[in-house]
């Protein structure tokens, strides 16, 4: 627990990755989100960005579990679950160096530019520091105990038609 609330204890991690099979633990993105801002926090220490811009960055995501949405779906009443399947997919791409960064820099380089207000030095800085960060812990996404990406497949029925 922090001491105050602008403390971050090094073992203490936000809760973004649902419960049970796909908690934060275990979750390879909920990793790799921790590598990217390792990267953001490197920045700052060497004074390439203010610190108070790395603390009040967020990424606007949230990975459900599956039970999680079926919670949600019976508060909802709209619809009832039909199947509900959790593929955990493939760890390949999270272990390929060149692809993957790619793909996060696809998914966030806008969110970051805006944020911090980035040029092209340095969004190719960061993803620069955040490929080499990426390859010196690729350990951490071959481990068994590590989720590739899961992806829910839900049959929803509309109730009451």
């Amino acid at each position: 627990m922090a001491t105050d609330e602008n403390d971050v204890l090094p073992e203490s991690y936000p809760m973004n990755g649902g419960d049970g099979e796909i908690s934060y633990a275990r979750n390879s993105l909920a990793q790799d989100y921790d590598i990217l801002g390792s990267c953001m926090v490197d920045m700052a220490d060497k004074g390439s960005i203010p610190k108070e811009k790395v603390e009040t960055f967020n990424l606007p995501l949230y990975h459900p579990s599956p039970n999680e949405i079926e919670e949600l779906v019976k508060e909802n009443g709209c619809f009832s679950i039909e199947r509900m399947e959790a593929d955990p997919g493939s760890k390949e791409h999270m272990v390929d160096l060149e692809m993957w960064p790619m793909v996060v820099r696809a998914a966030f380089e806008a969110m970051i530019r805006n944020h911090f207000g980035f040029g092209d030095e340095m969004i190719e800085e960061l993803f620069e520091i955040y490929k080499k960060k990426r390859s010196d812990n690729v350990s951490i996404f071959e481990a068994d105990d590590v989720l590739a990406l899961v992806q829910l497949n839900i049959v929803l029925k509309r109730n009451n038609w």
